[in-house]
């Protein structure tokens, strides 16, 4: 095995950055070795992938992170956390040959095929079109979105933005929700109200529309309230508490991600599938009514062809880093 034939790849997060080092002939299997590390623990992504290289033997020649936010001439600002990460500088920093930085949502559109069945939860089977493009949407800390299109035999990766798009509300109550962001700040996206910040802006919401009290929330800073809120939803759920606050904000969520989902699918013609990722969705799928999503996806003038979408929630937390693997070893070939 020759140091060409190793893979660095990383998942680069506005809280947390995992590492991997494959070997080609081996992907997509295990990793020869894997970390993850919290970044508020360290000054920078130097010093975390330096950290990791100093428990690796042979150095790989060839590094590719996904990264929060939008990579310009392989340079990027975290969109939520204050990093600036700069591919050649890094490179030289660390003494690899070459890194390449992608968005960490196109690092999950390239994972996403790689998945086996049992690494997705299917809300529909559909009727997978083997020649369509794909989408991935993903809540996480924000909204992140990345398209796979066809072109020829090849999936070509499309980083967007898309999630920092316009708040387009389907009913009474989101017009409501609209206004009521709308006093805080001129601008509501769609990342507002479909993402960990959206969960806390739809709990604000439900507390101040229905001028009710939600203490084990509001108790708790703003920056560590979504959780909080997922908890206390499953947990009113599971004790049948229906009108729990908490509950109300992640059945909302829901309907909101159904939307955009079938927007993201409508935007790129997704008839390969649409793949939901990020850390969120997964912690709440007890509360997720496949019929309803579905009701929701599929309307207007193509309700047919939405129908047809495949549409999966992604399980491997690890997905990114699949992505940013198999980008790295294309590149390399």
């Amino acid at each position: 095995m020759s140091n060409h034939d190793l893979i660095l790849a990383g998942d680069i997060g506005a809280t947390k950055t995992n590492l991997a080092l494959f070997e080609r002939a081996s992907f997509p299997g295990g990793a020869l070795r894997e970390r993850k590390y919290k970044n508020r623990e360290f000054g920078g992504i130097t010093d975390i992938v330096a950290s990791f290289l100093k428990e690796v033997r042979e150095k790989p020649t060839l590094a590719c992170f996904g990264v929060a936010g939008p990579i310009r001439d392989n340079r990027v600002r975290m969109t939520n956390l204050d990093w600036l990460i700069d591919g050649r500088q890094l490179s030289r920093r660390l003494k690899i040959e070459k890194i390449v930085l992608i968005n960490d949502l196109v690092a999950t559109a390239k994972g996403a095929p790689l998945l086996g069945e049992d690494e997705l939860f299917q809300i529909n089977g559909g009727k997978k079109d083997p020649k369509g493009n794909m989408a991935v949407i993903a809540p996480g800390t924000g909204l992140g979105k990345a398209f796979l299109v066809r072109k020829n035999k090849h999936l070509l990766p499309v980083a967007s933005e898309g999630g920092h798009g316009d708040f387009a509300p389907r009913n009474r109550q989101q017009l409501a929700l609209l206004d009521f962001l709308w006093q805080r700040e001129k601008h509501v996206s769609v990342e507002k109200v479909c993402s960990g910040i959206g969960l806390v802006n739809i709990h604000d919401f439900f507390t101040s529309s229905l001028n009710a009290e939600d203490p084990a929330v509001t108790s708790t800073a703003p920056a560590e309230r979504t959780p909080i809120i997922v908890q206390t939803a499953l947990a009113a759920l599971q004790a049948g508490n229906k009108t729990a606050i908490s509950l109300r904000t992640l059945a909302l969520f829901w309907d909101i991600l159904a939307a955009e989902a079938a927007n993201v699918a409508l935007d790129v013609l997704a008839t390969g599938g649409i793949y939901i990722g990020g850390g969120l969705c997964p912690r709440m799928l007890p509360v997720c009514v496949k019929d309803r999503f579905m009701d929701i996806f599929i309307r207007g003038v193509y309700r047919e062809m939405l129908s047809d979408i495949p549409v999966y929630i992604i399980l491997n937390p690890k997905t990114a880093l699949l992505g940013a693997g198999a980008c790295g070893l294309e590149l390399s070939q």
